[in-house]
């Protein structure tokens, strides 16, 4: 077996299992998918380590003419990648979930907003920013407006908008929550001192902020 091809093969397996199990660990995939992404990135080693001698290897269903060793590693490594694309499918879909419960309503983040920045961190650092765009400005758009009814509950009078309307920006979120009247009517109302109050709102404008971005 060259040594050069086996170099490479390692270096696959060792960064494709690695970077599996910190999706794992990070409860960003399930233990099913996993499972399948293991698998792939063990065969892509196995494919780059023997394509001096593979004249022709059948991969899920893919058929690979390996020329040489470079070019049977680009098209591996490829494969590999959308095998990535595909394990953050179900993360994505289940990052608007709430995790059950009532919740505290003191709470100045919206419960989902930590777990969704991870996953879009992951999901960047894989280099799948660009195909799972439109998913994530979708989730994003959703959480952001829980974010937003966590704003209301901090400032009388504030609308929430629905799914279809526009988002107000960050400037004009804070524009709108520090005007005397709110801050004066909403602690008459909850009894909430000006100062907590104010402190309560920049933690949730500073939320809104973190997500907002992911919505355009």
């Amino acid at each position: 077996m060259n040594k050069t091809y086996s170099g490479i093969a390692v270096g696959v397996a060792l960064a494709g299992l690695t970077y599996a199990t910190w999706l794992l660990k990070q409860s960003l995939v399930s233990p099913g998918i996993f499972l399948s992404l293991a698998t792939v990135v063990i065969a892509a080693s196995l494919v780059v380590a023997f394509a001096p001698v593979i004249k022709k290897v059948g991969f899920w269903s893919l058929s690979l003419e390996l020329r040489e060793a470079t070019n049977a590693a680009e098209q591996v490594l490829e494969q590999l990648k959308r095998s990535v694309e595909y394990a953050f499918v179900p993360a994505i879909a289940s990052i608007t979930e709430f995790s059950g419960g009532f919740g505290d309503l003191n709470s100045t983040e919206d419960e989902r907003l930590e777990k969704f920045l991870k996953l879009a961190a992951a999901i960047e650092g894989a280099g799948c920013s660009v195909h799972h765009a439109a998913d994530l400005a979708a989730a994003a758009r959703v959480i952001a407006i829980g974010q937003l009814r966590k704003f209301a509950y901090f400032s009388t009078g504030a609308v929430v908008p629905s799914l279809d309307e526009p988002l107000p920006t960050v400037d004009a979120l804070n524009a709108e929550a520090f005007l005397p009247d709110r801050i004066e009517y909403h602690c008459q109302v909850t009894k909430r001192t000006k100062e907590g109050l104010i402190s309560q709102l920049h933690a949730v404008i500073d939320g809104y902020s973190k997500i907002y971005p992911y919505t355009l």
